[in-house]
């Protein structure tokens, strides 16, 4: 943690953001509520926080719902809705005792028939075994059978979603979803759709209860008003990234600390496996040589981040530190690729064609969620500019964005993002790979369709031997880097900026939660 020092800029703010429980100076009354103003950047529509969709900001599921177990420090499966649970030898059932001290938000109870009926809106085969039973075995007991044994089942069943509680009252009499009710710290008091989201503690709550009286999440999607709203007071505390351009202002700013943390999330291009071009191996494996990775980090990024070799973080479980090394930034390397491809520039206007074609490839982004991606891509429309490919830039809103890469495919080449923590590696990997519908909609993988890897990744996720399960994971980790499916960019530096008003800022074990919300406190 980093405390800065300098000058508040206050008069800079655009957006419409409203203080909070705030004097101008960001000074609160000691009778004041004490409230925490949070920014994000999409997804802030309670009406469409179903436990089992993933729609919205992950931190309303953390914050309102909870899960049978959940995700702590270092990976440990811990407590949650269930005080304890056993699995069977063969790995297949898997029975959890659920606490007799829950009630959710709108003061009814947590129990075992509330327990089904969340457990029977879930999609049965979207676990990594398919779930064959679920039986009540008491009131405060419930039973879960699985087709097959499978390691990451009990990892899954801590995700933000699909696999949350919520109430019977959450849903209408037909029984679909109508609004957010759960057993978690906190409950919605009031909502500005894709605006703001007010959160006040659930007074049912079981545990100890949260130090402030009312957290408001506000989405704005502009970096550099995320910064504004900072430097201002108008915000507390950022989860989303501000413009590496304005890190010079944030460090001389006395009034704003940033706080530090280990990530475990990659940044990297998917390369669409329905593109001619892009089915070529030397042609993907020519845009893995042509990036200097070193210099995007330390020279546009300011050093705030680690080039990337694999698509994954070095800390991420089951990846050995010899396997899949990436590809070296060599240019010439790339030009041969190109050639090995029959690739060359016949004409001289610095772009190189095949058959008349010349390789021109859309390179799509967003800002709203990571600012920077803009001039990233503008750095890999200059890297790739000297091997003689072509690159037009497509900036779109985060729900083309998203629709592009899970529905549409309509794009080259996409800047994306791994997911974190608990997802880390076999969620991750399974979706973007595996050609299971449950996932793609269709049986094909989001970041490239390949049978073979696709049946690796299936034996790796029944896998029961920990020996066998290193070995088949690295295969499968080499297996990428060697068809070079993606290319690897580099690994965020991760940190929130936070006013020095706020205490006890402490990580969260999962990046979908971000902060311990209930040890959070203001002075």
């Amino acid at each position: 943690m980093r405390r800065k020092k300098g000058m508040l800029m206050a008069a800079m703010l655009a957006a419409s953001l409203t203080v909070s429980a705030l004097s101008p100076a960001g000074v609160q009354a000691e009778d004041a509520e004490k409230v925490v103003t949070a920014l994000v950047g999409t997804g802030l529509d309670p009406t469409l926080g179903d436990a089992i969709v993933a729609s919205q900001d992950m931190r309303l599921y953390e914050m309102i719902y909870e899960p049978l177990v959940k995700y702590g420090n270092g990976g440990e499966i811990e407590p949650a809705l269930a005080e304890s649970w056993e699995i069977s030898e063969d790995g297949k059932t898997y029975t959890f005792h659920l606490r007799k001290d829950a009630k959710f938000s709108d003061g009814s109870d947590f129990n075992a028939d509330v327990a089904l009926m969340n457990i029977n809106r879930w999609a049965w085969d979207g676990l990594s075994a398919t779930l064959v039973e679920a039986n009540k075995i008491d009131d405060y007991t419930i039973e879960l059978v699985f087709e097959n044994a499978a390691y990451p089942i009990i990892i899954e069943l801590t995700y933000p979603r699909p696999y949350r509680m919520l109430a019977e009252s959450a849903l209408d009499e037909d029984g679909n979803f109508k609004e957010m009710i759960g057993t978690g710290e906190w409950m919605i008091e009031s909502y500005e759709t894709d605006q703001e989201v007010v959160l006040v503690p659930n007074p049912y709550y079981y545990g100890e209860a949260p130090k402030v009286d009312k957290v408001i999440l506000k989405q704005v999607a502009d970096g550099q008003s995320r910064c504004m709203a900072m430097q201002s007071g108008e915000a507390d505390i950022t989860l989303v990234d501000l413009p590496t351009e304005n890190k010079a202002v944030i460090d001389a700013d006395e009034n704003l600390v940033t706080f530090e943390f280990e990530g475990t999330q990659s940044f990297f291009l998917i390369q669409n496996d329905e593109n001619e071009m892009l089915q070529d191996i030397n042609v993907r494996k020519a845009l893995n040589y042509a990036v200097d990775k070193q210099v995007l980090v330390e020279s546009l990024l300011d050093g705030q981040g680690e080039a990337a070799t694999s698509l994954m973080t070095r800390n991420t479980p089951y990846l050995e530190e010899s396997a899949a090394p990436g590809y070296a930034y060599d240019l010439e390397k790339a030009k041969a690729c190109l050639a090995e491809a029959g690739y060359e520039d016949t004409d001289g206007d610095g772009i190189v064609e095949k058959d008349g074609t010349p390789l021109i490839l859309g390179l799509t982004f967003q800002t709203a969620e990571y600012s920077e991606w803009k001039g990233v891509c503008e750095f890999l429309q200059a890297e790739y500019a000297k091997i003689g490919v072509g690159i037009e830039l497509n900036s779109v809103d985060d729900g083309t964005y998203y629709d592009a890469i899970w529905d549409t495919r309509d794009f080259d080449l996409i800047i994306y993002r791994s997911y974190d923590d608990s997802w880390n590696p076999h969620g991750f990997i399974k979706s973007m790979f595996y050609d299971d519908k449950q996932f793609t909609g269709s049986n094909r993988g989001v970041l490239w369709t390949d049978p073979e890897l696709s049946e690796k990744i299936g034996e790796v996720i029944v896998s029961t031997d920990e020996t066998e399960r290193q070995a088949l994971w690295t295969e499968i980790f080499n297996y990428i880097d060697e068809n070079a499916y993606t290319v690897p960019l580099y690994y965020p530096a991760k940190s929130y900026v936070h006013n020095v008003r706020l205490k006890n800022v402490v990580q969260a074990p999962t990046a979908y939660e971000s902060v311990e919300w209930n040890l959070l406190d203001v002075e």
